[in-house]
């Protein structure tokens, strides 16, 4: 798969769940999702899990968030992406240093 993950028909989806569900109940699956993820990765640290529970989890908080983001304005959201992106890359060129 290459290109961006979710098209148009993907945000019309994540705009049709947060009308039809409504943005309280997303949010609170996508806590619900963060918190399978937790587990999930824990355990697989542990030697646990397969990596397969963990990618499942993944998507699924993947899903939940565009919900999220699509709600609370996808340009805001990819505005502090970027800027945590580039304090990553800061942090990054410092250990090299």
């Amino acid at each position: 798969m290459t290109g961006e993950l979710f098209d148009d028909r993907d945000r019309e989806t994540f705009q049709e769940a947060v009308e039809t569900w409504g943005v309280e109940a997303q949010a609170e699956m996508a806590e619900e999702e963060a918190a399978e993820f937790i587990v999930a990765s824990k355990h697989w640290s542990r030697g646990k899990a397969d990596p397969m529970e963990v990618v499942d989890e993944v998507a699924d908080l993947r899903i939940m968030t565009e919900q999220l983001t699509e709600y609370l304005g996808r340009d805001l959201v990819e505005d502090h992406v970027e800027k945590k992106m580039n304090r990553l890359r800061e942090r990054l060129r410092e250990v090299e240093e």
